[in-house]
């Protein structure tokens, strides 16, 4: 079998080297159908001989973009190895069809226009020439695009070109040169500065459509479905539509029109109403960054308890509609007369023309009218969110210290700490949406600089991901997700319209089961010794747990005990025992326990007095046991077990100092060994495990990166034109990557791993993530010595040699440095060396991370990766550069356009789907840095941050800020697997592949060709094929 696939590939090969002339570029070849054959082989066309070894049959036609069409076979000869050549779109007497790939008129009819033009010899004088007489006409090459754009240097100065002798075309707008690929010449009807109508010929280029298309129209689409489904939640359970959720709904909404408008702009699918789409989707952008900061405020109003919070919630929202809805109104009005007034043909005034519908449908980004009416509004959006935020962060930090000092009202502190969780929660909203649009602003002023550009432009895809961020972080919650689940849709319809009948201001956990308890005439009951009003009673179909679940019930009545006495919480009732494991009690409720009633309870004045809990305090045992991984409090035998009850009912944990609520703890006796071993029945308290945030978006993120890069990986496999030195080391990167998530979703999930278990997981994990990153250290190094051995003709060693120091390198340290991380493990002791032991298996599956060890064993290692990342990419830049400026010097000899054709036809011959420029070797590698230097950010800046995130954990709410990232690192997979699959050129492959039309030119078999290629034409560099 493997003999009958090698043959196949031979015949393959060898009837592609047969189908094209040798060294000669598709788009320096004329058709040959009608001209004059020779017996000997030889072609005569428009007075040119061209010999036989210059012809060939093709089957072909190559567009601008690289792409590839089939046509009838038909014999092409390389005329513009024998004489200079230009080309024109089609026959000279025929004109252009705006949107198609076609030209119309009569072929017949003699079009009367100036032949003559000024040329660009290769000593670099200009020389005005006959084009039809000096040159070879290439009439018959296939018109580039249907989407394409005439220099019109007569009436708009920027519109200049320079034609060189050798074909190819300096643009002026952007200093751009464009090879025969990417333009063509044709006669086109021109209005003159005195009003005259002249035929002129003029280049024509194609419309240039925006890089990464498909990928972000993809991300737009999922987006868009994200926002849709998190709106309907919001609106669909009535515990979400408190403000800060009908706030959140309208941004979402502003989100939705914005990205709707976005889709249709890039798909030019509003060019009847382009105005229209860029006046609503600048409104629905400034709208929402106006709600993000009415979120803001509102989270910053409601900690520092002042006057406005005394309005009622209707009141509120109709004040801040008034101002997020208004001033956007009033922004938009303003582009809108701008627009009208500004004359956009007068130069002064197009630097502050908004131009919405002149370039796009939407308002002009690319110079500094764009900051006056788009970024300028939105900076100073920004910096008023993070003035917020930080203030409410500080504010947040003073309370939390004025708790630890003394004992608060009940209700302030509940109200602080559900306040805290949507003030978390929306710290992450604004980093997601408001960092990266921060980074929108970055990409705009570099915008004209090369690389920098490149960087930034990353975020662009992130932007374009924010409703799925956003689906993951408010609705992919164990408690949204249960409240969904819980409430089926004709309860929701229900509670939507006639209520829930829940106490007005009074916390679940303030309650008492009334059910029973005597209730009197009028509404009141009766409940242990305390009369509870009617006004302080009301209905429950639900109960809430530890984490905010909430679990249905059957209608009973609560009463809200605590406004009117100091409650403690207890798990169960008090003659019944916890369960380990499960959210239940057992014994004889009838049996009573014998148990010390008394414990220490801090006042509100701060003194501690002794309390006898059943008498002074109302004891909560009807509230349901709060989890069932619990554990409790041994103050007796374990110091650090100790903590403090006070008198409102919250509790401080003493070995964190964290101050846990009625809804986190619950007292309940329990028989403990006293230091004299004697068993003794206490009363202690019991806590929750604590659950990691976001358990199940992070394992969702992580199994969706790991399809993800397993499906890159098959794909890299899959397609021999990837499979060269990049590809291999992309390959063992996300290999690398793959088994690091699958061990890091089994350390998640680490219920009952036998010990032996962990450490094998924790040790394979580690050896995992030091690898991957090595082998980006790898990817780093080998471009800048792509671009280094060009620039200093270096000798150049075979991919398989290099491969093979690649993988010693990066498969051996991270052997060593685990070996040492084992090592470190078994010579230490955990106990009185703690901060120098790697620590697998001690409290995770994985290598601590809340010490300094972890600087030791895997930041640290990982910080100096990541300087070596940079250093690498910095270097590859300077080179980039440096060549780049050398392009720009003209050096248009016809050697040198010759050659230079050559080297592109041998890449059009392998990769035909691939876009070419006028300087191939340079735009391969170029290309390859720029996606390379996306993934650098993706598992660079990302990892960073996953750095700071490790030295800010200490600090609550800098902790909240980074521990986002962790989101953008668990969906690495995802975000490859769009950047290096889903794009045309590998769809294209993909394609070609089931269709069972592929090339065959392997990487490892192909090696000492393609090694022979270069020399024969002269290249000094092979940039990587499979990022192109």
């Amino acid at each position: 079998m493997k003999t009958i696939k090698a043959v196949l590939l031979s015949l393959s090969c060898m009837g592609i080297a047969r189908a094209d002339i040798p060294g000669c570029d598709y788009f320096d070849t004329v058709d040959l159908s009608t001209s004059t054959k020779f017996p000997n082989g030889s072609y005569l066309f428009e007075h040119m001989l061209i010999p036989s070894e210059l012809t060939a049959e093709y089957d072909y036609e190559i567009l601008s973009d690289g792409d590839t069409s089939s046509v009838p076979n038909h014999v092409r000869g390389c005329a513009c190895r024998l004489r200079s050549c230009v080309r024109f779109c089609c026959h000279r007497n025929l004109r252009l069809v705006d949107g198609e790939r076609k030209c119309s008129g009569d072929i017949k009819a003699a079009t009367d226009f100036d032949p003559f033009i000024n040329v660009t010899q290769a000593d670099g004088q200009m020389v005005r020439k006959h084009v039809l007489d000096e040159f070879v006409v290439q009439e018959s090459l296939p018109v580039p695009c249907s989407a394409h754009f005439y220099l019109d240097n007569l009436n708009n100065k920027d519109n200049d070109w320079t034609l060189f002798e050798n074909g190819s075309l300096l643009r002026h707008i952007d200093n751009r040169m464009l090879s025969k690929q990417d333009y063509c010449l044709q006669p086109h009807t021109i209005e003159t500065p005195s009003e005259e109508m002249q035929v002129m010929l003029v280049p024509h280029n194609c419309m240039q459509q925006p890089k990464g298309l498909w990928g972000k129209t993809i991300l737009c689409c999922f987006t868009l479905i994200g926002l849709v489904l998190t709106s309907v939640v919001y609106l669909s359970l009535p515990k979400l539509r408190n403000l800060h959720g009908y706030c959140l709904t309208c941004y979402l909404f502003c989100l939705l029109v914005a990205y709707s408008a976005v889709l249709l702009d890039m798909w030019k699918m509003m060019e009847n109403n382009c105005k229209l789409n860029g006046y609503v989707g600048y409104f629905a952008v400034m709208s929402g960054f106006l709600w993000l900061t009415v979120v803001s405020f509102d989270l910053w109003n409601s900690f520092c308890d002042r006057s406005f919070n005394v309005h009622t919630l209707g009141f509120k929202f109709r004040i801040y509609s008034i101002y997020a809805w208004g001033i956007a109104s009033l922004f938009t009005i303003i582009v809108v007369i701008m627009d009208n007034v500004l004359d956009k043909n007068n130069e002064q005034h197009l630097q502050y023309l908004p131009g919405s519908g002149l370039y796009s449908c939407w308002i002009k980004t690319e110079d500094w009218s764009a900051m006056i009416y788009f970024y300028g509004p939105m900076s100073l959006q920004i910096i008023f969110n993070v003035t917020m935020f930080i203030l409410t962060a500080v504010r947040i930090v003073g309370v939390r210290k004025e708790i630890r000092s003394f004992a608060l009202r009940q209700e302030r502190q509940q109200k602080l700490n559900s306040d805290k969780q949507t003030y978390g929660l929306f710290v992450r909203l604004f980093v997601v949406m408001g960092v990266t649009w921060t980074f929108e602003i970055f990409s705009y002023l570099s915008q004209n600089y090369g690389v920098l550009s490149k960087i930034f432009n990353f975020f662009d895809y992130i932007n374009f991901s924010q409703g799925i961020i956003i689906f993951v972080m408010f609705v992919l919650k164990r408690s949204v997700l249960k409240l969904i689940s819980d409430r089926e849709l004709w309860i929701v319809l229900l509670y939507i319209t006639f209520g829930h009948g829940e106490i007005s201001d009074c916390d679940y956990f303030d309650t008492v089961d009334l059910t029973a308890s005597k209730k009197f005439p009028n509404g009141s009951y009766l409940y242990e010794h305390v009369l509870i009003p009617a006004e302080l009673t009301g209905e429950y179909d639900y109960e809430i747990l530890a984490d905010g679940e909430t679990s249905s019930v059957p209608n009973h009545v609560r009463g809200c005990a605590c406004r009117l006495r100091s409650c403690v919480r207890f798990c169960c009732h008090r003659n019944l025992r916890l369960v380990d494991g499960e959210r239940k009690c057992s014994g004889d409720i009838k049996a009573a326990t014998d148990f010390d009633p008394f414990i220490n309870v801090t006042q509100a004045d701060g003194q501690m007095v002794r309390k006898h809990v059943l008498d002074e305090f109302v004891v909560q045992d009807s509230l349901p046991v709060p989890c069932s991984d619990h554990f409790y409090l041994d103050a007796a035998n374990v110091e650090d077990h100790g903590w403090t009850l006070f008198e409102n009912g919250t509790l401080l944990r003493h070995f964190d100092n964290q101050m846990l609520f009625k809804h986190e703890y619950c007292l309940q006796p329990h028989a403990i060994e006293s230091p004299d071993k004697e068993m003794q029945v206490m009363l202690v308290p019991h806590n929750c495990m604590d659950e990691q945030k976001g358990l199940w978006s992070k394992s969702i993120l992580m199994i969706l990166t790991i399809i993800g890069l397993i499906l890159t990986i098959v794909v890299y496999l899959s397609l021999s034109k990837l499979r060269d030195l990049h590809g291999k080391c992309f390959i063992c990167y996300m290999l690398c990557l793959t088994m690091a998530y699958i061990f890091l979703i089994a350390d998640l999930w680490k219920t009952n791993w036998p010990h032996n278990n962990c450490m094998i997981i924790g040790y394979a994990g580690y050896y995992s993530v030091t690898s991957g990153f090595l082998w980006l250290t790898v990817i780093c190094f080998d471009l800048w010595l792509t671009f280094y051995r060009k620039n200093n003709n270096a000798q150049r060693t075979t991919q398989i040699s290099r491969f093979r120091k690649y993988s010693l390198y990066a498969w051996g340290v991270a052997a060593l440095l685990t070996v040492i991380v084992i090592t470190m493990d078994k010579v230490l002791d955990a106990e009185n060396e703690e901060q120098l032991v790697p620590g697998v298996a001690i409290y995770s599956c994985w290598v601590k991370t809340h010490d300094w060890s972890a600087m030791i064993y895997l930041y640290g290692p990982m910080s100096l990766q990541l300087i070596f990342n940079i250093t690498m990419f910095i270097l590859t830049a300077r080179l980039i550069i440096k060549t780049t400026k050398k392009n720009h010097e003209v050096q248009a000899g016809q050697d040198q356009q010759r050659h230079l054709n050559s080297y592109k036809q041998k890449y059009l011959n392998n990769f035909k789907i691939y876009r070419l420029n006028e300087n191939i070797p340079n735009y391969f590698i170029f290309y390859s840095y720029s996606l390379f230097v996306r993934l650098f950010v993706i598992m660079g800046i990302t990892w960073t941050l996953e750095i700071f995130g490790y030295l800010t954990q200490d600090i609550g709410v800098l902790s909240t800020v980074f521990l986002c990232f962790d989101y953008i690192n668990y969906a690495q997979g995802i975000i490859i697997f769009i950047i290096f699959v889903l794009k045309p050129s590998v769809i294209k492959l993909i394609t070609e592949r089931i269709r069972g039309i592929e090339s065959t030119d392997d990487g490892e078999n192909c090696e000492e060709e393609i090694a022979l290629q270069e020399r024969n034409t002269g290249a000094r560099n092979i940039g990587p094929r499979i990022l192109n």
